[in-house]
């Protein structure tokens, strides 16, 4: 399965700041909420994909590792 860029998924140019990340993570996640789209299975898809971009990219360490080298680094960093 091919993951998609975290910073496109939350609408944000690559290597934005920590305080735009937060801004626009947390608005972007609640907006997509599946409480607000009926709870579909599309809306909920949609919802755990940001929460797992925002949960990466709110951590500086994270975010510092994946700006550095992307998803590989994010499962070095886990090792």
């Amino acid at each position: 399965m091919t993951k998609t860029c975290y910073y496109e998924v939350l609408g944000l140019d690559k290597g934005a700041p920590m305080d735009v990340v937060k801004k626009k993570g947390k608005k972007a996640m609640a907006l997509a909420h599946p409480d607000r789209h009926g709870n579909t299975d599309e809306a909920t898809k949609k919802f755990q994909q940001l929460n797992e971009a925002y949960s990466v990219l709110k951590d500086e360490k994270k975010k510092a590792a994946y700006d550095r080298g992307g998803f590989a680094a994010l499962e070095e960093l886990e090792n």
